[in-house]
């Protein structure tokens, strides 16, 4: 039983946890990749050319810090804005905190930081502006902010990730209970060695 409750906990991270990781990160493919924030030189607007073709696009952010000592709850947020044709397909922001950090290396200080600020739909060819600006929050000490669009990028199905959480659960409780039912209990395992030894024990005669 604990190899099969081990199979579904196994399974329940795949789903619950690798699958919205690489639904976000991985699915689609990249169009490519602009350095919007600089260090002394401020933000920098994006203009990309786009086609209907690449469906769905995901914007993803990447910012460097100098892994300077930080506060757990500290944060960075920016301001992500796509327009397109006078119309803006995109407003919403991105946070960089505790929960999306990223060590290049053990034995750099520099930090990388991703955050999700959406999706957008290019329904239309022609040209596409990505305005990245001061989300009036720099807690964590900005050095340089990536953007990469990735086209024909999947949505995270919830129901899948639920599952995933439910089968988690259900895995590392039947775990916890076959490792009880194996060891007999709380101190079973040590009344039932303790019963058999007295069981064992030979009976004496007399005087002994």
């Amino acid at each position: 039983m604990r190899l099969f409750f081990t199979l579904v906990f196994l399974t329940g991270a795949v789903l619950g946890l690798g699958y919205p990781w690489y639904v976000n990160n991985l699915s689609g493919y990249g169009i490519g990749e602009w350095t919007v924030y600089e260090r002394g030189k401020g933000f920098t607007p994006v203009t990309v050319r786009l086609d209907p073709i690449d469906g769905s696009m995901r914007v993803l952010l990447d910012m460097l810090s100098d892994g300077a000592p930080l506060s757990p709850n500290a944060v960075s947020v920016v301001a992500v804005v796509v327009n397109h044709a006078g119309r803006s397909l995109l407003a919403d922001t991105a946070t960089f905190s505790a929960a999306n950090v990223r060590e290049d290396a053990p034995q750099q200080v520099t930090k990388t930081w991703r955050a999700f600020p959406g999706d957008f739909a290019v329904s239309q060819a022609g040209e596409y502006e990505v305005i990245v600006s001061d989300g009036a929050r720099e807690e964590i000490p900005m050095r340089q902010i990536t953007l990469t669009l990735r086209a024909q990028s999947e949505t995270v199905k919830t129901d899948v990730v639920y599952a995933g959480i439910a089968a988690m659960a259900i895995g590392a409780i039947g775990l916890v209970i076959s490792l009880r039912r194996r060891r007999g209990g709380p101190g079973g395992g040590a009344s039932t060695a303790s019963k058999t030894a007295s069981e064992k024990s030979p009976m004496r005669w007399g005087r002994g």
